[in-house]
């Protein structure tokens, strides 16, 4: 009955994060949102702005002990090439 842990890289965007998640997806790059499931990014709710904004400029990168070589070198060229 144990959760995965998972682990990630958090980068934080000057604009909007659509662009990278397609660019990364494009190079086999699997990202999300970090804040997708907060109070800062549901419509309608009056949050703070520097919240609403670090909610959608953070993206997370995959980044744990079991990702294989050309993975890491992967992931490592895409985050070096970001748009």
């Amino acid at each position: 009955e144990a959760e995965n842990a998972f682990y990630s890289f958090p980068v934080l965007l000057a604009d909007g994060m659509g662009d990278v998640q397609r660019y990364a997806q494009k190079n086999g790059v699997e990202t999300r949102p970090a804040y997708r499931d907060s109070a800062a990014t549901r419509d309608g709710l009056q949050v703070c702005r520097q919240a609403s904004s670090l909610a959608l400029r953070c993206l997370l990168f995959p980044l744990y002990p079991m990702l294989r070589k050309r993975e890491v070198e992967i992931i490592a060229k895409v985050l070096g090439t970001l748009p």
